[in-house]
C-alpha cells in the first residue's frame, strides 16, 4: 500500500489502485482516508483484508475487489459501511459468504 495513505490525513473521494500487485489490506492503511466514496482495488493479489480496515471508510459507496485472491472474509468486514451500494467480489476464490457479512 502506498506510504502516503498512512502518513497524513487526506480527503480523497475517489481512489483507483487497480493493477498494483497489492497483497494485503491492513487497518493501518486506512487510518487517514475516511472520506473515500469510490475505491477500486481490482486486478491485484489481495488475499487478506484485516478487520476492521474497511469499516473506517464511512463514506464508501462503491468498492471493487474483483480479480484478487480472496478466499474468505471476516464476518464483519463490511458492517460499518452503511452507504455501500456497489460491491464487486467477482473472480476471487470465495466459496462461502457469511450472511452477517454486511
Amino acid at each position: 500500500m502506498p506510504g502516503f495513505l498512512v502518513k497524513k490525513s487526506i480527503q480523497i473521494e475517489f481512489l483507483n489502485l487497480n493493477c498494483n500487485k497489492l497483497k494485503r489490506l491492513l487497518k493501518i492503511h486506512f487510518d487517514f482516508v475516511k472520506y473515500i466514496e469510490q475505491f477500486y482495488l481490482s486486478n491485484n493479489q489481495i488475499d487478506f483484508i484485516e478487520y476492521p480496515s474497511l469499516s473506517k471508510i464511512v463514506n464508501l459507496m462503491r468498492l471493487d475487489l474483483s480479480k484478487n485472491f480472496l478466499k474468505n472474509l471476516h464476518e464483519k468486514t463490511f458492517h460499518q459501511l452503511f452507504k455501500l451500494s456497489y460491491l464487486n467480489l467477482s473472480s476471487n476464490y470465495l466459496t462461502f459468504i457469511d450472511k452477517d457479512l454486511f
